[in-house]
């Protein structure tokens, strides 16, 4: 009897584990489906060579104190920190001028490529302390999530036209994370009901990986169909977006009062029956 239970819990603490590490690579997707947002950015840029690596240490870091030596945590975390805010004091004058850079970008008053490493790196150097902090140590899925998705939807009005990589990416992240969330309440609802309701409190769990199945098929097809028609689909959307864009200009005026902040028309401009040059 000692032995069994014995081996049945090693049998526990090897998924426990195995899950645990599935967790930090699903961590590190929703990170590179963010940064590869970031970069689909026409209007700046940033060392791929540079923020990849920080932040894959980073996160490493943070997952290696928080499994191994856990009281070492939070100091370990601000420490590294630290060490990023001591680089950024040293090299203050660029980091100033890539963070001036990157605001411009955002409301249009810089044009042309602007180089963001420094102000990118801290972003998400934040990003993932957080997405640490409520993913593996919380458990709460649902800011990670609607980040995510805010990102996804809002690029395009930005400009930026976000490539298959890191929507695939993303949403492999937004599935896998709330499959594992809700399976886990479901398998602790479990353990605390008689066996009798066992079978019957497991069904949603069961069902939220089917829904997980799904929308992983769902994902393969999309990225087939954007694979073979990416160009007429990118094209149905940008005629379908400057229809709406024209039709919310006509609405609020925007597009009369265009001419009358002096932007020069395209049309004939000349007076009826005037001469001209």
């Amino acid at each position: 009897m000692e032995k069994q239970r014995g081996s049945k819990q090693q049998r526990i603490n090897r998924k426990r584990q195995t899950l645990i590490i599935q967790k930090f690579f699903f961590l590190l997707t929703g990170i590179y489906g963010i940064l590869l947002v970031i970069r689909s950015a026409s209007s700046i840029s940033f060392s791929a060579g540079l923020v990849f690596p920080v932040i894959t240490l980073f996160c490493t870091g943070m997952y290696v104190l928080f499994h191994i030596r856990r009281k070492w945590f939070w100091p370990g975390t601000a420490g590294m920190f630290l060490v990023f805010g001591i680089s950024a004091a040293l090299q203050w004058d660029l980091f100033a001028e890539q963070t001036l850079a990157l605001a411009g970008s955002l409301t249009g008053t810089e044009h042309g490529e602007q180089n963001v490493t420094f102000p990118v790196l801290l972003i998400m150097l934040i990003l993932s302390g957080v997405f640490f902090a409520l993913e593996i140590i919380w458990e709460k899925h649902w800011l990670p999530y609607i980040v995510t998705t805010v990102m996804m939807a809002g690029a395009p009005l930005f400009g930026i036209h976000v490539s298959v990589g890191s929507v695939l990416l993303c949403l492999i992240f937004q599935i896998l994370f709330w499959t594992i969330h809700t399976a886990g309440r479901e398998k602790n609802q479990d353990l605390s009901a008689a066996d009798g309701n066992r079978s019957r409190m497991s069904l949603p769990a069961r069902c939220t990986a089917f829904m997980g199945a799904v929308l992983s098929g769902l994902i393969c097809i999309s990225v087939f169909v954007t694979s073979v028609w990416g160009t007429e689909l990118s094209d149905a959307v940008s005629g379908g977006e400057g229809f709406l864009s024209r039709s919310f200009q006509r609405i609020t005026g925007r597009d009369q009062q265009s001419v009358a902040d002096g932007h020069v028309s395209s049309g004939n401009n000349y007076r009826t029956g005037g001469y001209s040059a």
